[in-house]
C-alpha cells in the first residue's frame, strides 16, 4: 500500500470513506481526482526518530560518488532496497556522513535541490510516506513532511461511493462489483479460521473472530486491492475484516480471495495483519504483526507495548 499500504493501505472502512468525502482532504476529496496523487500533510507515521541514523565515518582521502551536487564538490551513493537504506555523503569533510534509514518499505527519489539540499523520499509501508530534506554541510534534517500515496484511497472513493453515496463528485449507482464484492465475503465467512493458520480452530472465521477479538463491537467487512496496487500493478482482492478494540484500537485482516485475474483462489489466505489506532482518518499508532497467533498475543497483552 506504503501502499498497506500495508498497507500499508489507506486504512479506510467503508464508514470512513463516507465521512471523509467533504472534510479534512487537503484539496478535494479522491472521488474528485482525475488521478491518484500523493497527499502532504494528513498523518505522522512517527518512524523518523528511532530509523533515521546519522553517523560519521572518517576517510583518508576526498571520494566522488556518482550523484554529484550542483557545486560539483559534494556527492553520494545509496545503497540497500529493503529493509534497511544506506545514504553515504561526501562534503569536502575529513570523513563521510552517513544515515542509515531502517525497517523501511523503500527509499526513492533520492535526488539534490540545490548545492547542498538532498531531497530523500522515505516509503515506511506501501502508502505511508516521510519527505526529508537533509543539509549535507550542516549534517542534519532542515525539513521533514508526511505523505499518503493516495492510490488506495482514489480507488476505493471510485468503489465506495458508487455503492454508498454521499460523495462530493460521484453519485450512488448499481455494479457489478458490488454483487463480486458480497460473493468474495461470503467466501471468507464460509471458510474455516484453521485454514488461515495451522493451530486456530476448525469454525468458521466470522464466529472464530466474535470468540476471540471482538470485545469492542463486531466485526466488519470490505473487499479491496491487498494494497498491492499502488504501483500501479494488476492486483489481487482481498477481504478485510475490521474488528473495534476496547482500548482504541482496531485489528484488521486482510485475506486474499481471488488472483490478478480476479479467478477465486482454492484456499483464502492472510495477506495481512495489523492494529491501528485512528484519530478520524488520521493513523495516530500503527503495530504490524506477522501472524494471528502474535496478534493473538498482542491482543491479550497491552498493545501500547509494541511487538518486537
Amino acid at each position: 500500500m506504503f501502499k498497506t499500504l500495508y498497507l500499508f493501505m489507506t486504512f479506510l472502512s467503508i464508514s470512513d470513506v463516507v465521512l471523509a468525502a467533504t472534510t479534512n482532504w487537503p484539496g478535494l476529496p479522491p472521488d474528485c481526482w482525475s488521478e491518484a496523487r500523493i497527499v502532504h500533510n494528513i498523518d505522522n507515521w512517527k518512524k523518523l526518530p528511532q530509523n533515521f541514523k546519522i553517523e560519521k565515518v572518517k576517510i583518508e582521502k576526498p571520494v566522488k560518488f556518482e550523484n554529484v551536487s550542483p557545486n560539483k564538490g559534494y556527492s553520494y551513493k545509496n545503497e540497500g532496497f529493503r529493509p534497511d537504506v544506506t545514504i553515504s555523503i561526501y562534503a569536502e569533510k575529513d570523513h563521510l556522513t552517513v544515515i542509515k534509514i531502517t525497517d523501511v518499505f523503500g527509499v526513492s527519489d533520492i535526488k539534490w535541490i540545490n548545492e547542498k539540499l538532498l531531497f530523500i523520499r522515505i516509503w515506511w509501508g506501501r502508502i505511508a510516506i516521510d519527505d526529508v530534506i537533509f543539509d549535507v554541510e550542516k549534517e542534519a534534517i532542515v525539513y521533514t513532511e508526511p505523505a499518503v500515496d493516495g492510490f488506495q484511497a482514489y480507488q476505493q472513493y471510485k468503489d465506495f461511493c458508487k455503492k454508498l453515496g454521499g460523495c462530493k463528485c460521484i453519485n450512488k449507482e448499481d455494479s457489478i462489483a458490488q454483487i463480486q464484492d458480497s460473493d468474495y465475503i461470503n467466501i471468507v465467512k464460509k471458510t474455516k479460521a484453521g485454514v488461515l493458520e495451522k493451530g486456530l480452530p476448525d469454525i468458521v472465521i466470522p464466529q472464530w473472530l466474535e470468540n476471540t477479538f471482538t470485545c469492542g463491537g463486531k466485526a466488519t467487512w470490505e473487499v479491496n486491492d491487498c494494497g498491492e496496487g499502488g504501483d500501479g500493478r494488476t492486483a489481487p482482492a482481498c477481504v478485510e475484516s475490521i474488528i473495534p478494540q476496547q482500548n482504541g484500537y482496531y485489528l484488521h485482516i486482510s485475506i486474499i480471495v481471488a488472483d490478478t485475474t480476479g479467478q477465486k483462489i482454492a484456499k483464502p489466505q492472510t495477506m495481512m495483519i495489523y492494529f491501528r489506532k485512528p484519530d478520524g482518518y488520521k493513523t495516530l499508532d500503527l503495530i504490524n504483526v506477522k501472524t494471528i497467533s502474535e496478534a493473538i498475543r498482542l491482543y491479550k497483552t497491552d498493545l501500547s507495548v509494541k511487538s518486537k
